[in-house]
């Protein structure tokens, strides 16, 4: 489906038995790390904070998710992921409006997203949403359990 009609998926919390569909579609996206996104990981981010996750399905089937990184003093929109022939769709942006929402009813004044540098589309895609481009570059490092 390339084309630009708009659908209107059902935005729901993620359950345990959407992992393999959404593990699919993070891999299908190119956003998939086993050490963040494993069973066992998901699984202990939703025990924490059950609403973490959100999922759209059309026609009984999961069709893209986001995470919610949340924090006491700041969240974060994380794994923003649209099945391919679901994209141009509108799912992303209901995928984003419920995750803001969320995050908004918990209190919180600003949410931030990380996207990579060379993404130019994603980049327009969150202006277009009212996102800013700061003036941060995010840093990691792989720590080694002991």
């Amino acid at each position: 489906m390339t084309t630009n009609k708009v659908i209107k998926p059902q935005i729901k919390v993620y359950q345990p038995k959407d992992y393999p569909q959404m593990q699919f579609i993070l891999k299908e996206a190119g956003l998939y790390e086993e050490v963040m996104d494993n069973r066992t990981r998901i699984n202990q981010k939703i025990s924490r904070n059950p609403g973490s996750i959100i999922v759209a399905k059309y026609q009984n089937k999961l069709i893209g998710s986001i995470y919610i990184i949340e924090d006491s003093w700041a969240n974060l929109l994380f794994r923003l992921a649209v099945k391919k022939e679901f994209r141009n769709m509108g799912v992303g942006s209901q995928l984003l409006q419920r995750a803001e929402k969320y995050t908004s009813r918990m209190g919180y004044p600003m949410i931030g997203l990380l996207v990579e540098e060379n993404e130019s589309k994603l980049v327009d895609f969150y202006k277009k949403r009212g996102y800013l481009i700061t003036r941060y570059r995010l840093m990691y490092k792989t720590l080694r359990s002991k």
